[in-house]
């Protein structure tokens, strides 16, 4: 029966937070990387997208760990609402920094996008056993996944199409996502107030000794540690596929930057499909037998683009593979 209960209006508001938000960011930062490229000729387009993938993690390195000591201390709720109002304020200095071509102005804005990021993720997940009940944790999941990677495909489709058809007027369209972050905001303050957790949060920006200190206390749970380890896994191969798409398909496949940046839809797809299949695989329960399968098929991928010359055909089922290997893994 607990199937078929209804998630809740709060779960469904939090859900359209969470697609306008990775709709937007996804938009932008495709943005970023087409008018650096642009800035600098495609010969360079290893080099930006290796420097905007550093700036963007660098935030998370910095921040995650304070962020979630804040989740843990005050309302998850307020804290989406807030990163929603820092949303829309980056948004308008990113236009400005588009208006001028301002390669220092971009970086520095995508810094602070990582960085509202950085602090949205641990409330945006941290928030779902506050919604709905334990039994409907695994379906919450697979749909917030879902909807977030169809936001992924959906917003690097349209930063691509936008910037064919307005003939690369990022000005133009920022200022739509200025227009998201707003529509963003409203749904946010639809969210049912949550109570503060009202843990002890000692604050530091020393992130290594925060790791290290996090890793030594669970050193003992080993189940924990290779979560941990796994997230980690995960993100590095992801990282590293998002650094080198655009460049794959520039070099090997012989497209363009804008054709090139649609490969991210077809991977898009692809994690939203896996998504889906492991909320659906799992069911009631979390079934974590599904993270080796995507681990093997995350390895195969990255191993096969590696090794099949210039084939179109082959590179697009791969990237399709390894983007439902991701969505069953996370």
């Amino acid at each position: 029966m607990d199937k078929k209960t209804k998630l809740g209006a709060s779960f469904k508001w939090l859900n359209a937070t969470q697609f306008l938000g990775a709709f937007n960011d996804n938009i932008f930062k495709l943005l970023v990387i087409l008018l650096l490229i642009e800035l600098q000729s495609d010969s360079h387009a290893v080099n930006v997208t290796a420097l905007a993938g550093a700036v963007f993690v660098v935030p998370f390195l910095l921040f995650s760990a304070l962020a979630g000591k804040l989740a843990d201390s005050i309302s998850k709720r307020n804290i989406i609402v807030s990163a929603k109002v820092a949303e829309i304020l980056l948004m308008v200095i990113g236009c400005i920094a588009f208006m001028f071509e301002s390669t220092i102005g971009i970086y520095g804005v995508l810094f602070l996008m990582a960085t509202q990021s950085a602090f949205f993720a641990p409330s945006k997940y941290g928030i779902v056993p506050e919604l709905v009940k334990d039994t409907q944790l695994s379906r919450a999941n697979g749909i917030l996944e879902a909807l977030t990677y169809l936001a992924i495909i959906m917003g690097t489709a349209w930063a691509a199409f936008l910037s064919q058809v307005t003939a690369n007027n990022f000005v133009l369209i920022s200022i739509g996502c200025v227009i998201f972050s707003a529509v963003g905001l409203l749904t946010s303050l639809q969210i049912k107030r949550t109570p503060a957790a009202g843990a002890d949060m000692q604050v530091s920006l020393l992130f290594v000794r925060d790791i290290w200190r996090t890793l030594w206390l669970i050193r003992r749970n080993r189940y924990l540690l290779l979560a941990v380890l796994a997230s980690a896994y995960f993100l590095l191969i992801g990282g590293l596929v998002y650094a080198n798409l655009i460049p794959y398909g520039i070099d090997h496949l012989g497209f363009d930057k804008e054709h090139s940046s649609q490969l991210f839809v077809i991977v898009a797809v692809g994690i939203g499909l896996g998504a889906y299949l492991a909320g659906r695989l799992s069911g009631r329960n979390v079934e974590f037998g599904i993270v080796p399968l995507g681990s093997l098929g995350l390895t195969f991928c990255s191993i096969g683009l590696g090794s099949i010359g210039n084939s179109k055909t082959a590179a697009f089922a791969l990237i399709f593979l390894m983007g439902i290997s991701s969505g069953l893994f996370i």
